[in-house]
């Protein structure tokens, strides 16, 4: 799990800065810069997608530019107390309460719970089977959803349910999921 964070990390030396927090320090043309870098593929400032957020950023940082206010101030004023204090209070009693200590553990016993079955059904039926069975069910599933997609639903007075048009590779490739369930 650590190999992950690790590259993360590595990589955060290249990425580029926010545009918002470019813009928040004044780099407006940076910020500008790195949003055409970051929403078109040929970096292109002129794009209107582009300027349009560039423009929704500049306001959204006049706005809490002109509010002046501090989230601590906020969190902690008379209007928000309560609803803090609720939070603070449902989290300690759900802590106290154990709920946690159950949600984490039930994943190891419902994951034993289950393997007890499965070894004595590899064990019964044998691992060909199960493999068998497997690639089956596969096979059903991507002939299922290919005619799903590309299937046409004909009359009922048509000899054939379902026609596929116009995909060859589509057709071919359901024909060999029928000849490979044949040969399974």
């Amino acid at each position: 799990q650590a190999v992950p964070a690790i590259i993360l990390l590595i990589g955060l030396f290249w990425f580029p800065y926010s545009p918002r927090w470019l813009a928040s320090k004044d780099s407006w043309d940076e910020a500008l810069l790195v949003l055409a870098f970051l929403r078109t593929a040929s970096c292109n400032i002129n794009n209107p997608l582009v300027l349009a957020e560039y423009k929704e950023i500049e306001g959204q940082l006049r706005l809490e530019g002109n509010e002046e206010s501090n989230w601590l101030h906020e969190l902690l004023s008379r209007k928000m107390r309560k609803r803090v204090f609720l939070v603070i209070i449902i989290h300690v009693c759900q802590f106290i309460s154990g709920i946690p200590l159950i949600v984490i553990t039930l994943l190891y016993i419902i994951t034993t719970l289950m393997s007890i079955p499965s070894v004595g059904w590899i064990d019964q039926w044998g691992r060909s089977l199960l493999v068998r069975a497997i690639l089956f069910g596969f096979l059903q599933f991507l002939i299922g959803g290919l005619f799903r997609q590309y299937g046409l639903t004909l009359s009922q007075t048509s000899h054939s349910p379902w026609k596929i048009d116009d995909h060859p590779a589509v057709t071919r490739t359901i024909q060999a999921g029928y000849y490979l369930n044949l040969m399974i």
